[in-house]
C-alpha cells in the first residue's frame, strides 16, 4: 500500500495496508505504476488544488487549472509525464480534465478491468 490522504491533511502519512484492487488487477496485468498525481480535497470540485500539494497548473497555460478531479492526471499526461493514467469519473472527472488539458479520456464502465 502506499499514502493515499485524498488531499485531506486529516490522511497525510496515513498508508494503506495493502494496494488498491485496481492497482492489484494492474500489477498482474505487467503494469509498473510510478507516480501519483494531485487532486481537489476530498475529489469534490472541477479545480485542482488541496492544502497538501497545492494547486496543480494546467501544462498549456498556466494561468488556467486542469480541471477536476482528475486534473493532476490530466496535467501529467499533457505535459509529457506519462501516457496514460487512471482516475475516477461520476460527474466528469475524466472528461473535464481532459477537455482542459487537450487530451483524449476514456470513462469505461463499471468492472471493466478484471
Amino acid at each position: 500500500g502506499h499514502n493515499s490522504n485524498c488531499g485531506l491533511v486529516h490522511f497525510l502519512g496515513v498508508v494503506e495496508a495493502e494496494d488498491s484492487a485496481l492497482v492489484q488487477v494492474l500489477k498482474k496485468q505487467g503494469a509498473i505504476p510510478f507516480v501519483k498525481t494531485n487532486i481537489p480535497q476530498s475529489l469534490i470540485n472541477f479545480d485542482c488544488s488541496n492544502s497538501i500539494y497545492g494547486q496543480t497548473l494546467n501544462p498549456h497555460n498556466h494561468k488556467k487549472t486542469p480541471g477536476g478531479s482528475s486534473g493532476g492526471d490530466g496535467a501529467l499526461i499533457a505535459g509529457g509525464g506519462a501516457l496514460l493514467a487512471v482516475g475516477t469519473d461520476v460527474l466528469g472527472s475524466i472528461r473535464i480534465p481532459s477537455s482542459f488539458c487537450g487530451i483524449c479520456g476514456l470513462r469505461p464502465s463499471g468492472d471493466r478491468l478484471r
